[in-house]
């Protein structure tokens, strides 16, 4: 059995046999990308030549689902084959609509964290405080089976949209 990092490189390393020739030229690497309440989630990207956008993919639960007793490369196959869902995302694909408000102001929503544990988190978001939580600013991109894809609102994003927060 694979120790997480073993995992994370095998993933790494062969998930592109089970894309499409499209991804051929793809560059594949892993990040860890900080999270609400000092989370650290490592996370798989894929991109090919000219994307704008690119869907990060979370590893820990196909890790769990290894340990579990998944074979491997079926865990590959599954990270690849949600890889391959995200490209059909219409939000996903093209995110310039992103800097114009009012194509967005309508999918703002709001997400609870504990802005002790996210201070350095925090430093470029955009939030308020509510008693012991902060109200975290986020555009809702798309939704697909319980899952919601979206982006935190950052003061780079206010300037674009020429908007204050009051």
């Amino acid at each position: 059995m694979k120790n997480k990092k073993e995992f994370f490189d095998y993933v790494k390393e062969n998930v592109k046999m089970y894309l499409p020739p499209s991804f051929e030229d793809a560059q594949v690497f892993i990040e860890v990308k900080e999270k609400e309440n000092g989370r650290k989630v490592p996370v798989l990207l894929v991109m090919r030549q000219k994307e704008t956008s690119l869907p990060c993919i979370p590893l820990e639960e196909a890790y769990r689902d290894y340990v579990e007793g998944d074979d491997l490369d079926i865990c590959v196959r599954k990270i690849a084959d949600l890889r391959m869902r995200y490209d059909h995302l219409e939000y996903l694909a093209d995110l310039s609509y992103a800097s114009d408000y009012e194509k967005v102001k309508s999918r703002l929503m709001i997400k609870l964290c504990d802005p002790e544990l996210n201070q350095k988190w925090l430093e470029n978001k955009i939030y308020t405080v509510h008693g012991d939580f902060a109200a975290v600013y986020y555009v809702r991109l798309c939704e697909e089976r319980e899952k919601i894809f979206s982006m935190p609102v950052t003061k780079q994003l206010m300037e674009k949209w020429e908007i204050t927060l009051m």
